[in-house]
């Protein structure tokens, strides 16, 4: 189950001690929680103005989740923990396909990351 991220002590921690993976168009800070229960992964977005109006964010935001739904739907894990996904300017003009392939490859290295321990 994916929520959401509201309290100020989680965006804190992320902060100060959460990993970080980029792409091109985009920055997810992590935490994995290791002691969580399975489907306790909360999501927060991190979408400025200078990525476009109302409109671009909010259907950036949809995209996003509507991914990790996908990717959720196909039986595969997400991290437990809190993420925070951080859009560059040039988010609000990718396609879909294009976000979803980034979001995959983000969501590819987390796990590389937690397996490896680093």
């Amino acid at each position: 189950m994916i929520r959401g991220i509201s309290d100020r002590a989680t965006f804190a921690r992320l902060r100060d001690e959460g990993e970080q993976v980029r792409s091109r168009d985009f920055r997810v800070r992590y935490l994995i929680d290791s002691g969580t229960s399975q489907g306790s992964t909360r999501v927060a977005y991190a979408l400025t103005r200078r990525v476009g109006n109302a409109v671009v964010r909010n259907r950036l935001r949809r995209q996003i989740r509507g991914v990790l739904n996908e990717h959720v739907a196909d039986n595969q894990e997400l991290p437990h923990g809190a993420l925070l996904f951080i859009a560059h300017q040039s988010a609000g003009e990718l396609s879909y396909e294009d976000l979803r392939a980034q979001v995959m490859q983000m969501l590819e290295n987390i796990e590389k990351s937690t397996v490896s321990g680093t």
